[in-house]
């Protein structure tokens, strides 16, 4: 994850949307962890960041948050996003895919 969005920082493009799923099975470092992310996340300026589900919901930020993919996703198609690049990463347990179905 952190290297993902270390990645996706570097793109030229100065419009980036964030929308990152909770990590699953980090065990007792999970809190810990997901502030950390938060932490990268603040380094970096972005059009919009979305935290969904997992521990993201107990971490104090700024960023929107839901507790599913399923309420991202509508937050998601109310947008109306132009030439932008998203980021939409998350566990395979959050489904951050759905935010892209029809």
């Amino acid at each position: 994850m952190k290297l993902a969005i270390e990645n996706f920082a570097k793109l030229p493009n100065t419009h980036k949307v964030l929308l990152l799923g909770g990590m699953a099975e980090l065990g007792a470092e999970s809190l810990n962890e997901h502030r950390a992310i938060v932490d990268i996340i603040k380094k970096n300026d972005w059009e919009k960041v979305v935290l969904v589900g997992g521990d993201f919901l107990n971490v104090d930020h700024p960023f929107i948050k839901f507790e599913n993919a399923l309420q991202a996703k509508d937050w998601w198609q109310q947008q109306h996003f132009e030439n932008i690049h998203a980021l939409i990463k998350g566990s395979r347990s959050m489904q951050m895919e759905k935010v892209l179905e029809n």
